[in-house]
């Protein structure tokens, strides 16, 4: 039985990637790219030289550089990081390389932490909230069983 729910969420996660993966190039495909050398940028300090939200962008050539299969297959046969690594440095360097564009894009979005406590917050209060007198015989493997199913129909929903 386990076997087969291990292999039932990793179909359903990888059906789940591919589908956000889709979104992200949709998304990618509507944003209409203008050439930069007719571009007046004005001054800015030394503070601001890099632009975090620059860094959302695509920039012109990713389009059709990679298909959606391409990427994904070649990032799936890519050497596994370490426990030690940091994710997010991998795909920094992968993205000064123009390597996996819009995985890059996603893992920023994704991998990123939320800069305000309030999505933990409303986890705790969901699990509060199904642990109250009347559903007190819920196992700890239920309550998270739940909270995974809610995220999975969040994602698939496009929440």
């Amino acid at each position: 039985y386990a076997g087969r729910t291990i292999q039932t969420w990793a179909v359903r996660s990888n059906s789940s990637t591919r589908k956000v993966y889709q979104k992200e190039k949709e998304t990618q495909e509507d944003v209409i790219n203008v050439p930069n050398d007719n571009l007046q940028v004005p001054r800015t300090s030394k503070r601001m030289k890099s632009d975090f939200l620059s860094s959302f962008i695509p920039t012109t050539g990713e389009s059709d550089e990679h298909p959606i299969e391409d990427e994904i297959e070649e990032y799936l046969k890519e050497n596994r990081c370490t426990r030690d690594s940091d994710p997010l440095e991998f795909y920094r360097k992968q993205a000064d390389i123009g390597k996996y564009p819009i995985l890059c894009r996603l893992a920023k979005k994704y991998l990123g932490f939320p800069a305000s406590s309030s999505s933990i917050e409303r986890v705790f209060s969901i699990m509060g909230s199904l642990n109250r007198a009347r559903r007190a015989r819920l196992t700890t493997k239920t309550m998270e069983d739940f909270l995974i199913y809610r995220e999975f129909r969040r994602i698939e929903l496009g929440m």
